[in-house]
């Protein structure tokens, strides 16, 4: 009787075992989840283009079928790599590397800037030091990516910035929305920010420009994607980024002479604001 009752604890505990390692298996391989993330991006793509939007599943329903999979499965194998971030990760480089390969082939550039190392007026710098692949879900704390630089004195007063990157929205269903901002505070702690939404593949450019009496403390930005209300968990919704880069541009002294009216014409995004522990 003791041997009964050691022994159903021990087979439960295996069948437990087993399920929890068998659900913790991808419907498809990287190479093959890397062949069907492609094709349901670029049927996102097409839909576009035809002016078809409000059809894309019919686009995407038809990669599903192309491979011979049912939307289940697709999200059970999202599901897991979604768990598995880095595998993701290296899924998503390859599928915007054929992306961007594919681009150059139809006659397109890579991204914005592409052979941009130094300016005709001053001296322009990329400043950016993280990854310049990123990939953002509508899951916290995965649906957010951001950065703070502390000024050195490589920054001059009047220095602008330009931060680029291309973007690409794999959505199963629900409306793209993307914030970006980049803001940068001054030695009085006022700021000037700049602010962008965001729903289209491409190329997107944050530009902020800093006026020539201000001393730059810190250099931030952040991008989020908003989470549609009422969204089922499973539905698929991810944004790759890549090619990022963030230019410090220093312009020469006489390539940035302006006037008294020059400056009453800044708008509110480039001038000066209080902040009100909002960007503290």
């Amino acid at each position: 009787m003791v041997q009964k009752r050691t022994l159903i604890p021990l087979l439960v505990c295996a069948l437990i075992l087993a399920m929890s390692c068998t659900k913790d298996i991808p419907h498809f391989s990287e190479g093959e989840m890397e062949d069907i993330l492609y094709d349901y991006h670029m049927a996102q793509s097409m839909a576009m283009i035809e002016g078809d939007a409000n059809n894309g599943k019919l686009y995407t329903d038809a990669v599903l079928k192309k491979y011979g999979v049912t939307q289940a499965e697709f999200d059970s194998s999202m599901i897991y790599y979604l768990r598995h971030s880095e595998d993701l990760r290296d899924i998503y480089k390859d599928v915007v590397e054929r992306m961007n390969n594919e681009a150059l082939a139809s006659g397109g550039v890579n991204g914005i800037i592409t052979n941009v190392e130094y300016s005709p007026n001053g001296d322009t710098a990329n400043i950016w030091s993280k990854e310049k692949y990123q990939m953002l879900t509508n899951h916290a704390p995965y649906n957010k990516m951001y950065f703070t630089l502390k000024a050195d004195t490589s920054y001059h007063k009047g220095d602008n910035f330009l931060w680029n990157v291309n973007t690409h929205f794999i959505y199963q269903d629900g409306y793209k929305n993307l914030t970006c901002v980049l803001y940068a505070k001054y030695d009085n702690d006022s700021i000037a920010i700049d602010t962008r939404t965001v729903s289209y593949d491409g190329p997107l450019q944050i530009f902020l420009s800093t006026p020539i009496e201000r001393k730059i403390k810190t250099l931030s930005g952040f991008m989020y994607l908003n989470k549609n209300a009422n969204q089922s968990e499973t539905t698929l919704q991810l944004l790759f980024l890549d090619n990022i880069r963030l230019l410090k541009m220093h312009v020469k002294p006489n390539a940035t002479s302006s006037t008294t009216a020059d400056k009453d014409t800044l708008n509110s995004s480039d001038s000066p604001v209080p902040v009100n522990g909002m960007f503290d």
